[in-house]
């Protein structure tokens, strides 16, 4: 692939201004929408500007340090909705700029030089990303509120990084068509490897699924909680919009927090307190309605170490991915594989742990989150013993037999689902075949009915027409009888009688 390397850099230096631009948008309309609209505030136009600054700072992972405006100290807490936002933007904003340049040959693998093309291109992307934060962390200090310039750079740098690379290896995504064979998003990635992140993908949906049903039945059982606290606030419209909008930025940490408790952790909400199997001990929160989903303080029932089945599941699924996949692995490509699935699990795990906590100032908010400390143990159980029993299992060679035996059940389950459907259609053709016959007869008899009606009509005019002609002839008949009647008499009248002539 022949191409300046000014161009990939500048492609890089493009998509990043495209993606912060975009970010900060997202954050600065409606605040500024909600000051607009709020008659009731003292604050300026420039104050609301200097929030979104502050807000696209804590969405990226960076850190604010608060003096003398109602919290002290630092706050690092990102609202992971937000991140998550942020994140989506930069990942599709990067497959855009993959996909505006021709990095494959027609057969599907890389042109020459791609891999420079694309490192360049990422390497553009994630500095020009991080200097725009920083400078937005420069401009959103005031007195009271001062970002922590290399926090945001640092986090920004990251997130831009990661969810850019994702996003390139999106763009090399092709659908097979003609001899050309299809390319997955793993394709730059050798398969021991590929085949790590796949089973580490299963753990983490399965996790943060089954905890998201789990939090949202939770929620809808502490509806009342959550409704108090949003009347106690009396927000208007804009207020009640702008709430609804922090409770979907926030909903995502909480739901750290639930894969955390679910994990059989221990999740904190200040110091001296703490959410666990063993209960629920808090004390004062912030008037934030979401929060109204937290315990109350007291014991829980024993049912709830119910919830240790949605991690079990999730590290089971994940397991039986990774030994499916590594069937036909050799045996150092195999443990290669298990274990970075192992290794990189409890990472990422930890990863989203760590995202998921943080401190607001230094009082009744000190620590807020997961304890890590709690979970090192459950966790490196809840991955590394299935993990174990199933590759272990798949030693013996009984995993083939099984899914040889899973095949086999389900195609004779799809024969046996072709047969019936082919006696269903045949029973249904059959029976339109009568329905059709019936049909026939019942027409053929309407018809011969309707022609035998015909004829009779033309019989019975027949008949009629030769009675008619008969009783004609008749009467024509009868006046010349009447007159050869008369001829003969007169005759008779006129004739000699016979003993006249004797006389």
């Amino acid at each position: 692939m022949r191409r300046n390397d000014a161009t990939p850099i500048f492609l890089g230096v493009t998509a990043a201004a495209i993606a912060f631009t975009i970010n900060l948008s997202i954050v600065a309309v409606p605040v500024l929408v909600a000051h607009g609209f709020n008659t009731l505030t003292q604050a300026s136009t420039l104050d609301a500007v200097i929030v979104s600054l502050c807000l696209v700072v804590l969405g990226h992972g960076g850190a604010l340090s608060l003096k003398d405006v109602g919290i002290d100290g630092t706050v690092v807490l990102p609202p992971l909705g937000l991140t998550l936002v942020f994140a989506l933007v930069c990942g599709a904003t990067m497959l855009r700029t993959g996909r505006s340049l021709t990095l494959t040959e027609t057969s599907g693998a890389l042109k020459r030089g791609a891999l420079t093309a694309l490192g360049l291109i990422l390497a553009g992307f994630g500095i020009s990303y991080a200097l725009m934060a920083t400078v937005a962390s420069l401009l959103a200090r005031t007195p009271g509120v001062q970002p922590v310039t290399v926090s945001a750079g640092v986090s920004a740098l990251a997130l831009s990084v990661i969810a850019g690379a994702a996003g390139l290896m999106a763009s090399l995504v092709r659908r097979k068509s003609g001899t050309a064979p299809r390319v997955g998003l793993l394709a730059l990635v050798p398969e021991k490897y590929a085949a790590a992140l796949r089973s580490i993908g299963v753990l983490v949906l399965g996790l943060f699924g089954g905890a998201t049903v789990a939090l949202t039945v939770w929620m809808v059982i502490r509806r009342d909680a959550i409704i108090h606290l949003h009347r106690g606030l009396e927000p208007d419209f804009f207020g009640t919009v702008a709430l609804v909008l922090a409770a979907l930025a926030f909903f995502p940490t909480m739901l750290v927090w639930m894969v955390a408790f679910v994990s059989a952790g221990t999740v904190t909400l200040g110091p001296h307190t703490h959410t666990s199997f063993e209960g629920s001990l808090t004390g004062v929160l912030p008037a934030f309605p979401i929060l109204g989903a937290v315990p109350e303080p007291g014991h829980f029932s024993p049912w709830v170490w119910a919830f240790l089945l949605i991690p079990i599941f999730a590290s089971i699924a994940a397991a039986v991915v990774l030994a499916r996949q590594t069937r036909d692995f050799d045996v150092r490509a195999k443990v290669t594989s298990w274990l970075t699935y192992a290794i990189g699990a409890l990472i990422v795990l930890a990863v989203l742990f760590l995202l998921g906590s943080g401190t607001i100032g230094t009082a009744q908010l000190a620590h807020v989150g997961p304890r890590l400390t709690t979970l090192v143990l459950p966790v490196a159980l809840l991955v590394s013993v299935p993990a174990a029993l199933i590759a272990g299992w798949s030693q013996t060679g009984l995993d083939t037999w099984v899914f040889s035996q899973f095949r086999a059940g389900r195609a004779r389950v799809r024969e046996g689902a072709a047969a019936l459907r082919a006696r269903v259609e045949e029973a249904e053709s059959k029976d339109e075949g009568a329905e059709r016959g019936e049909s026939d007869a019942a027409e053929s008899v309407a018809d011969s009915s309707s022609e035998g009606s015909e004829r009779s009509v033309d019989s019975g005019g027949e008949g009629i027409k030769a009675d008619a002609v008969e009783d004609t002839l008749e009467r024509e008949e009868k006046p010349e009888r009447a007159v050869s009647d008369a001829d003969e008499g007169g005759e008779a009248q006129s004739a000699p009688s016979p003993l006249r002539e004797s006389d």
